[in-house]
């Protein structure tokens, strides 16, 4: 049976600690738009290895936010209670060094979906992101988990307004929730987040969805190209 209190405590100990995630994020982006050249193909797993290996795992960018102790991964594997690997997880961010939590079981997760104005991509966002995490398959014993849509080309409040109508018409709205714009970084405006419920458990799970977008590059380096 599960401590009620104890998870309550621990839950804002993560809010704290995943905002300081996000600032990180947010910072990696604004490096990424000035710094790096955007590879039109195979975009998703480009950009996020760049991500990850130049900025979420450069040790100043971490501690500028305090969290120096906690490790970047890219696609691990995810076991599930059957001992099979469920899937692999686009971004892990694991505990290296705290010892706040000692559970292995507790991690961030990040799914990764590229998105680029069209009806298909929406619909994989919530197939194959969102419903990894109200299934259980990734992070099951956490309060909130993360994505990142790489906005290749499109308006991201169109997008997002396209996701949410698929919602509300193809799925069940009694896990799914509404992606609505949250102020828990002031200086992003392209942060959202949703309210969702577990499948299997009957427990709340807050989805943080940062839009990063990358259209303004792909756009330059298609002239370039052409």
């Amino acid at each position: 049976m599960y401590n009620t209190d104890a998870f309550v405590f621990s839950e804002q100990i993560y809010i704290n600690e995943f905002v300081s995630v996000l600032k990180l994020l947010n910072e990696s982006y604004d490096q990424i738009i000035k710094n790096e050249d955007i590879k039109k193909n195979d975009m998703e797993t480009f950009i996020r290895n760049v991500l990850v290996k130049n900025y979420l795992r450069n040790r100043a960018n971490k501690e500028k936010f305090n969290i120096g102790y906690l490790g970047f991964e890219v696609e691990s594997g995810e076991i599930n209670k059957n001992n099979k690997t469920a899937g692999f997880i686009d971004i892990k961010v694991i505990n290296l060094g705290k010892k706040d939590f000692l559970d292995e079981e507790e991690y961030y997760a990040i799914e990764c979906k590229r998105l680029d104005g069209y009806s298909k991509k929406n619909r994989l966002y919530i197939k194959e992101g969102i419903y990894r995490f109200i299934s259980g398959k990734y992070s099951s014993k956490m309060p909130l988990a993360g994505m990142i849509g790489f906005i290749q080309r499109g308006i991201i409040v169109d997008i997002v307004d396209n996701i949410n109508k698929k919602i509300s018409e193809e799925e069940d709205d009694s896990y799914i929730g509404h992606l609505k714009k949250d102020k828990i970084l002031s200086q992003c405006n392209f942060i959202y987040s949703s309210e969702n419920t577990r499948m299997i458990i009957n427990r709340k799970i807050k989805i943080y969805h940062y839009m990063m977008d990358f259209s303004e590059k792909v756009m330059v380096l298609n002239r370039l190209i052409n």
